[in-house]
């Protein structure tokens, strides 16, 4: 509790557990996390096209992500496409290679699952296959949430940023990028100053998605305001004024 940041042993186990009595196991948590879909991937890509487009590209993204989450979320499946084709994915040149990519740099795998339990440390790795399969287990609603979002996301702007006429490593940090912008990175260095701070850090942890939203938001503003009244009356359509 006293040093509440990588460096502290106790507080990072304990902050782990806190976020997993949280969020683990709370099909609420992995529903209100799915709709970062329509409350921020569609106004943010209605930057580069249309918000009709936009809606009907991220849907169709959407519907294919959940139907082949089982190949687009195991990376070893994913490379092995004759075993495992995907029509909706391969009709897009260089799509699936680009997806391969964005899940070994972590774009689209378990960012805040990585962050909330220190399985990007190995944390995870140093206890029995028990206690493996009952924290995978526990952490599968939100997990399976979130890198369904992520891949959505990518594929969908990965579709947009074509028709804007990009391709190679433009198309590729243009998807990515939506990501990041979107769904968030939850990796230290992204954290504002105030949560490296060992009393604010502990505070930051059930506060990053606030701050995430109104960054989000502002960054729509200020690249298109008419983006960012799309993402006002999604979450006034949610969950009300008040909320």
């Amino acid at each position: 509790v006293l040093i509440p940041d990588h460096t502290g042993a106790w507080s990072k186990n304990l902050g782990g557990a806190a976020m997993g009595y949280f969020i683990g196991g709370s099909i609420a948590a992995a529903a209100v996390n799915t709709m970062s879909i329509p409350m921020l991937t569609v106004p943010a890509l209605s930057q580069h096209t249309t918000y009709a487009d936009a809606f009907s590209t991220t849907l169709t993204a959407w519907k294919d992500t959940w139907v082949n989450q089982g190949v687009l979320r195991d990376i070893t499946r994913l490379k092995d496409k004759d075993a495992n084709p995907l029509q909706e994915i391969d009709s897009v040149p260089g799509l699936r290679e680009a997806l391969i990519t964005a899940a070994e740099d972590g774009r689209t795998m378990d960012t805040e699952i990585h962050q909330i339990m220190g399985l990007s440390q190995g944390g995870i790795l140093s206890k029995s296959r028990n206690v493996q399969r009952a924290i995978n287990t526990w952490m599968a609603p939100f997990k399976v949430a979130e890198q369904t979002n992520r891949i959505t996301t990518f594929i969908a702007a990965y579709k947009v940023g074509q028709k804007n006429n990009l391709s190679g490593r433009k198309l590729y940090d243009f998807a990515a990028g939506m990501v990041d912008a979107t769904q968030n990175r939850y990796d230290e260095v992204n954290r504002p100053a105030a949560a490296r701070n060992p009393i604010w850090a502990i505070m930051f942890m059930f506060k990053s998605f606030p701050i995430f939203m109104t960054e989000a938001i502002a960054l729509m503003y200020k690249q298109n305001p008419k983006s960012a009244v799309y993402m006002l009356l999604g979450l006034t359509m949610m969950s009300g004024i008040q909320g």
